[in-house]
């Protein structure tokens, strides 16, 4: 992908749980199939849940814009894991992405930063993009330790990561104090998430060196929609956006990539 381009990365979560939503999802999403396939400056990426990639990955297979992502994986490719997500199986079923370190894996699963970066070092092993999710909680932003909350998570998962895969790396920036869920009373500001931006880059930079940090592109999600879309992108300077809630409206997902494609084209 070129630098210009931004990644649109849409994480249904434990939604879409009927047969019929998820069927209406991609009818009201399959309206816009003659405007994805003319995208040029933005790629999308669609987490549905594990038992729905590959009806996703054969619905989606026409639009060259749209790729296939899991919500999780396990660390292993295959064994006596009950009930564990295969990141090679899921690759075989169309998936190119996967999410791992969400803040909703940590909280509710007890994922831990070894456990991640035992997942991450894996998925990236059998060909998979992995999006990383880092950020900090509203205990750490109200102790105006960021900077180090977001330094430990990083040191943590990529202590063991193949520098040669970084091209399958992404950085989400998932302020968990910002996450819809949690009801936030104010998104964080451009400067904040320019600083988060900032603080990334300069861990990526003294791992792997300039030229081979400049190869992880850093997203923002918490709270994503079209109303602050561009303002994260643009003004912050963000690569793309993990998107949460508004991306199980098909219309508003697509007024999210709209807006960056058309001030794309424009710049």
């Amino acid at each position: 992908m070129l630098k210009k381009e931004k990644i649109v990365i849409a994480n249904f979560k434990m939604n879409l749980v009927l047969r019929f939503e998820m069927e209406n999802w991609l009818k009201g999403f399959l309206r816009y199939k003659n405007d994805l396939n003319n995208l040029s400056t933005t790629k999308i990426v669609l987490c549905p849940a594990v038992l729905q990639t590959d009806i996703f990955a054969n619905k989606l297979r026409d639009i060259k814009t749209v790729d296939i992502g899991l919500q999780d994986c396990f660390w292993e490719r295959k064994g006596s894991y009950t009930g564990g997500v295969s990141p090679t199986m899921g690759k075989s079923f169309g998936a190119e992405y996967v999410i791992l370190g969400h803040s909703e894996r940590r909280r509710y699963f007890g994922e831990t930063e070894e456990v991640i970066a035992l997942k991450l070092k894996k998925a990236v092993t059998v060909g998979l993009k992995s999006i990383l999710c880092i950020g900090e909680s509203a205990e750490e932003k109200k102790a105006d330790t960021t900077n180090l909350s977001l330094n430990k998570q990083l040191d943590a998962c990529l202590k063991d990561f193949p520098p040669g895969q970084l091209d399958r790396l992404i950085i989400a920036y998932e302020p968990v104090w910002a996450i819809s869920s949690n009801k936030p009373v104010n998104p964080p500001t451009v400067d904040e998430i320019m600083m988060a931006k900032l603080i990334i880059r300069k861990n990526l930079v003294k791992r792997y060196g300039t030229k081979s940090a400049d190869r992880v592109k850093i997203l923002y999600g918490g709270s994503v929609n079209q109303r602050n879309v561009e303002e994260i992108c643009f003004e912050a300077g963000m690569e793309g956006v993990l998107v949460g809630k508004a991306s199980l409206v098909p219309t508003e997902l697509w007024g999210i990539v709209k807006k960056l494609e058309l001030k794309l084209n424009v710049d």
